[in-house]
């Protein structure tokens, strides 16, 4: 396939419809692709070791997955996205081991038949780790900037299972989002506005911790990349709990507030969406959130009166968002 340098995108992006085409809910003007696959594989390049050719649906949550890391900082990195969202991310300046295996732990039941992305390079250890970590045997897909040949040869005993190597020389070069819709996918140009968090209005009365700043970022970055209506909670190294598709944010606050519980400590949580009921952040001041942000014009007077109640700082953004859902 062409390297992604050589993709010419129209204004607005290309979309695509990754079932058969429904013109009664098809936006007008919509490009579609017959080989879906082709198209997809457009947005980059990889070496494919062991295991089938990834279809559209599995080069999305690549995609995905690739987008975010091309967002995080140089420390090994990783994250897992299944049904064209990211699921969980994870950075650990100190050990690739730890960043895979918290990826993969932050949400082990979205890791089955998902996407494994690596920014680093997998070695027998990590290899070792990977086969015998009971939440890992479910990936369908792990990506890695390369493996080392004992790696490669024992993860490729799994039948089932695609390793997926990722050329230094390209990391990074990605010039196109993958962005799943309730219509397909749109394939757009990257964006860059990703707004400085620190220059956010605090919308109640509670200052913004600056220790959670960081958690903030993070949670944004990967809320961006996740479909539909998206709740992210984070602490400055990883995510800790994260749900979308919901059909209201009060649910999705719910299910990412559970699974960030475990984790027991402080974070910060971005919504995509304007919270429906004051319900929502009792719910998030359990999993221990002190920092929310949330688009600028769905914070009602009644989710600022229920924030400050709790002692959370709620931040208005009003740029950045990828809104087309």
């Amino acid at each position: 396939a062409p390297e992604a340098a050589d993709l010419v995108l129209p204004a607005g992006g290309w979309g695509m419809t990754l079932a058969p085409d429904d013109t009664a809910v098809t936006p007008a003007g919509w490009r579609r692709f017959q080989d879906t696959g082709g198209a997809v594989a457009l947005t980059g390049r990889f070496d494919r070791l062991h295991g089938d050719d990834p279809d559209a649906r599995a080069l999305l949550d690549l995609d995905v997955a690739l987008g975010v890391l091309s967002e995080l900082s140089d420390a090994p990195s990783a994250a897992v996205a299944v049904r064209g969202h990211v699921c969980s991310v994870a950075s650990a300046p100190e050990s690739s081991l730890r960043a895979v295996l918290r990826a993969i732990g932050a949400d082990p039941i979205a890791a089955r038949g998902g996407v494994l992305a690596f920014n680093g390079r997998v070695d027998a250890t990590l290899a070792k780790a990977l086969l015998e970590f009971p939440h890992a045997k479910g990936l369908r897909i792990i990506a890695a900037e390369a493996f080392d040949d004992a790696a490669a040869v024992s993860l490729g005993s799994e039948v089932d299972r695609t390793l997926i190597e990722l050329p230094r020389a390209g990391h990074g070069a990605v010039k196109a989002f993958l962005r799943p819709t309730r219509y397909g996918v749109l394939l757009e140009g990257r964006e860059r506005n990703v707004p400085d968090l620190a220059q956010a209005k605090v919308a109640g009365a509670i200052a913004a911790p600056a220790a959670l700043m960081g958690a903030a970022d993070l949670a944004f970055r990967v809320a961006r990349h996740c479909a539909s209506s998206a709740v992210v909670i984070a602490d400055a190294h990883g995510t800790l709990g994260i749900c979308a598709g919901q059909a209201h944010t009060t649910d999705a606050v719910q299910i990412a507030a559970l699974k960030a519980r475990r984790a027991n400590r402080a974070c910060a949580a971005v919504a995509t969406q304007g919270l429906e009921t004051p319900a929502a952040i009792a719910a998030l001041a359990k999993a221990k959130v002190g920092l929310l942000v949330l688009p600028a014009e769905s914070i009602t007077p009644a989710v600022v009166e229920a924030a400050d109640g709790v002692s959370m700082s709620l931040l208005a953004v009003t740029e950045g968002w990828r809104t087309l859902r």
